[in-house]
């Protein structure tokens, strides 16, 4: 019997949704929509797009052969970011970390990298919506 070997591990791909891009692209409640890379831990990259809502970021991972559709690969409240960082170096290559404070400290559950061209308009627009959830709470 012979395996057939594929980038993706069959798990990965299996619980992911495939919608048309323009679908989402053209959501009312999407703010705006950065086209990117999602940079894996072992280097890969996708082709991708990182949506923000109100409250959500969502990436949306281009299906190679398929174009015009993608899977849904990142589903995040807003709320669950803790840090946003860049590289000096490479401030295009942004960094979403995930987790919830204790103490003084933050305890980081998980990340999202991203290579995104305007990388800077991304993240400014990701942590203002951010505040205004967090002012949304307070009040």
């Amino acid at each position: 019997m012979v395996e057939s070997a594929s980038l993706t591990s069959p798990d990965e791909e299996e619980g992911q949704e495939v919608v048309a891009i323009s679908t989402w692209l053209n959501k009312p409640d999407i703010i705006e929509a950065f086209k990117c890379h999602e940079v894996k831990v072992n280097g890969y990259m996708y082709d991708s797009h990182l949506l923000v809502t109100d409250s959500h970021i969502y990436v949306l991972r281009n299906i190679p052969g398929q174009k015009g559709f993608a899977h849904i690969v990142v589903r995040r409240p807003l709320s669950a970011i803790v840090k946003i960082t860049s590289k000096k170096k490479h401030p295009e290559l942004i960094t979403f970390k995930y987790g919830v404070p204790e103490g003084d400290s933050l305890v980081i559950s998980d990340m999202d990298r991203f290579l995104i061209p305007n990388a800077g308009e991304a993240t400014k627009l990701v942590s203002q919506q951010i505040l205004k959830q967090l002012k949304g709470k307070d009040e």
